[in-house]
C-alpha cells in the first residue's frame, strides 16, 4: 500500500499543473534565449528548431503519460489532441513527396518533431486552470516583450546581432525569429499582454510599467512593417473594446467596468504614440503604402498575384491544387507539390514553401477533413471563452481570460497571412489552451 501510495503520489507530482506549466513557460522562454546565444555565437535558427523538436519529444511522454497514468476526467480538448496528431500523420504518410522531410533548410517548418510540440504546448495550456499559474504565463509573455522588444527597437536603429537571413539590408523589425512576419505575429501577443497588465491593474506603478511596455511592443509591432501585425493589433483593442462594453452593458452600476472601458481607452492611445514615433523617425510607412497602392493599381488591372506582397499568385496555386489532393493534402512541408503540377509554373520559377495563410496551409498540406478539425477547435475554443469571460462568477478568472481571448482573437486574425513556424506557433498553442482550460475538482 505504502509503495501504491508514493507511486501515485510521484505521478501526481510529474503531471501536476505546476508541471505543465514549467513545460510552457520554459518552451516559452528559450526558444528566443537560444536564439540569442547562437546568433551571438554566428548561428541563426538552428537553436530554435532543436528547442522545438526536443519539446515536441519531451511533451508526447509527458502528454500520453497524463491521459493514461494520471487522468482527471474526459475533456473535448482530448479528442483534438488525438485528432490534431491523426491528421498530421495521415498528411505525412500519404505525402506527395514524402521524402522532403528529410531535406531540411531554412524554410522548412512542418516536421513531424516540430507539430508535436505544437500541440504539447496545447495539451498543456488545457491542463494549468489555477489563477495564479495562468497569470504567470502573462507575465512571462509581458517580459518576453521586453526582451525581445529591445533587440527589436536596437534593429530600427541598425543595431543587430545577425542580419534577416531574408533580408540582409532591412531596416524592418525582425526580432529573434529572422522574419519580420514571424515577429509581428509574436508582437500581437505581446501587445495583449500588456493590454491585460495596463487595463486590470489598479496599481499605479504596475500601470506605468505596463504603458511603457505598451509603447514598446506597438511600436516594434508597427516597425515590422508587416500588415498582419497591425490587423492583429487593431483585433487586439477591438476585442478588449467590445467585451468590456457587453460587460457594462450585463452589469449596470458596477463603477469597475467603467474604469476597465478608461483604461482601455488610455492603453489604446499609448499603443498610437507607439504608431507616431515610428511614423516620426522613418520613411518606411510612407514606402509600404505606396507599394500597397501599386498593388491595388495591379489588382484593378486584373492581376491579383502581386496582392499582399505576392500573396495572391500564391493562393492561388494553393486553391487550384486543392481539387486534386482535398482528402489527405499535398503533405507536410511540400507545398511545392502545388506548383509542379500547376501548368502555369515551370522549373526555374519562383514558389513558396509557405501558404502565408495559416488556415490555407492546413488545408492544402493536410486535406479537407484536418481542417474542419482544425477549425472546430478554433471555433469550439472561442465561443467556450467568450461565454467564460461572460457567465464566469469569478472575476480574476474572468480577466485573465480576457487576456487569453484578446490574445488568441489578434494572432487568429493575423493568421490569415502568417504561415506556420516553429518560432511561433508553439506560443499561439499554449495560448488556446490556457483560455480555456479544464476543472481539476482537486483544486476547487
Amino acid at each position: 500500500m505504502s509503495l501504491k501510495g508514493n507511486s501515485s503520489k510521484v505521478l501526481s507530482i510529474i503531471f501536476s499543473q505546476e508541471t505543465f506549466c514549467f513545460y510552457i513557460i520554459s518552451c516559452m522562454v528559450l526558444i528566443p534565449v537560444s536564439e540569442f546565444i547562437s546568433e551571438l555565437m554566428g548561428s541563426q535558427l538552428a537553436a530554435e528548431q532543436n528547442v522545438c523538436a526536443i519539446y515536441g519529444m519531451i511533451g508526447v511522454f509527458l502528454c500520453t503519460g497524463k491521459m493514461a497514468l494520471n487522468p482527471t476526467g474526459r475533456h473535448w480538448s482530448d479528442f483534438f489532441y488525438l485528432t490534431l496528431h491523426a491528421f498530421m500523420f495521415i498528411s505525412l504518410i500519404f505525402s506527395c513527396d514524402i521524402a522532403r522531410i528529410l531535406r531540411p533548410n531554412v524554410t522548412s517548418n512542418e516536421y513531424p518533431a516540430f507539430f508535436l510540440c505544437y500541440y504539447a504546448m496545447l495539451f498543456a495550456g488545457f491542463q494549468v486552470a489555477k489563477n495564479s499559474l495562468r497569470k504567470l504565463v502573462l507575465y512571462v509573455f509581458i517580459g518576453l516583450s521586453l526582451f525581445e522588444g529591445i533587440i527589436s527597437a536596437l534593429q530600427t536603429v541598425e543595431i543587430k546581432i545577425m542580419p534577416s537571413l531574408w533580408n540582409e539590408t532591412t531596416k524592418e523589425v525582425y526580432g529573434l525569429t529572422q522574419n519580420t512576419n514571424l515577429y509581428g505575429a509574436l508582437s500581437v501577443l505581446f501587445v495583449g499582454a500588456c493590454g491585460w497588465m495596463f487595463i486590470f491593474s489598479s496599481n499605479k506603478v504596475i500601470k506605468v510599467i505596463a504603458g511603457i511596455l505598451t509603447v514598446l511592443a506597438v511600436y516594434c509591432s508597427y516597425m515590422t512593417m508587416a500588415r498582419l501585425a497591425w490587423v492583429g493589433d487593431v483585433v487586439v483593442a477591438v476585442t478588449y473594446v467590445v467585451s468590456i462594453l457587453i460587460m457594462m452593458k450585463r452589469n449596470k452600476g458596477d463603477k469597475k467596468y467603467k474604469s476597465y472601458l478608461i483604461s482601455c481607452l488610455i492603453w489604446i492611445g499609448l499603443g498610437i504614440v507607439g504608431v507616431l514615433i515610428s511614423f516620426l523617425t522613418n520613411n518606411l510607412t510612407q514606402q509600404h503604402i505606396e507599394h500597397a497602392g501599386y498593388e491595388i493599381e495591379k489588382a484593378e488591372e486584373g492581376n491579383i498575384d502581386r496582392l499582399g506582397s505576392g500573396r495572391g499568385a500564391i493562393w492561388s496555386f494553393c486553391i487550384e491544387a486543392l481539387p486534386r489532393h482535398w482528402v489527405t493534402g499535398v503533405g507536410l512541408d511540400n507545398l511545392k507539390q502545388c506548383y509542379i503540377e500547376n501548368p502555369k509554373w515551370v522549373p526555374g520559377m519562383y514558389y513558396s514553401n509557405q501558404a502565408h495563410n495559416c488556415y490555407l496551409q492546413v488545408l492544402t498540406t493536410q486535406g479537407v477533413f484536418a481542417f474542419i478539425n482544425y477549425m472546430a477547435l478554433l471555433i469550439i475554443s472561442t465561443v467556450k471563452a467568450v461565454k467564460r469571460v461572460l457567465v464566469n462568477d469569478d472575476e480574476e478568472d474572468r480577466k485573465i481570460t480576457w487576456a487569453y481571448l484578446a490574445m488568441f482573437a489578434g494572432f487568429s486574425a493575423a493568421m490569415f497571412f502568417l504561415f506556420r513556424s516553429f518560432t511561433v506557433e508553439p506560443y499561439y498553442c499554449a495560448v488556446i489552451g490556457l483560455m480555456n482550460p479544464r476543472v481539476h475538482k482537486k483544486d476547487n
